[in-house]
């Protein structure tokens, strides 16, 4: 996912905000338990680097989303051990 312009390009989607990215972040543990054959998940491109911005920082490390929602959806209810909730 990339906050750069609305739209696809290059497989990967794209989202016009933090929070749209964010929102779109927040889907991703949610679909793991979902999927009955994953047991976790890998955000392969922690910044942005040259020509790909699919980072969730920009190549200058600045968060392009809330880092607090990023972070409540990555560790979902550590009270209850329960992965987020499917969106």
């Amino acid at each position: 996912m990339s906050a750069s312009r609305p739209g696809r390009s290059g497989g990967a989607t794209t989202v016009a905000s933090g929070d749209a990215l964010a929102a779109r972040y927040e889907q991703l543990p949610g679909a793991v338990p979902a999927a009955r054959v994953r047991a976790g998940f890998c955000y392969t491109q922690f910044t942005d680097a040259y020509q790909e911005t699919n980072g969730l920082l920009t190549a200058e490390r600045v968060p392009k989303a809330p880092a607090d929602r990023v972070h409540a959806a990555t560790m979902g209810d550590q009270a209850t051990g329960e992965p987020p909730s499917t969106v």
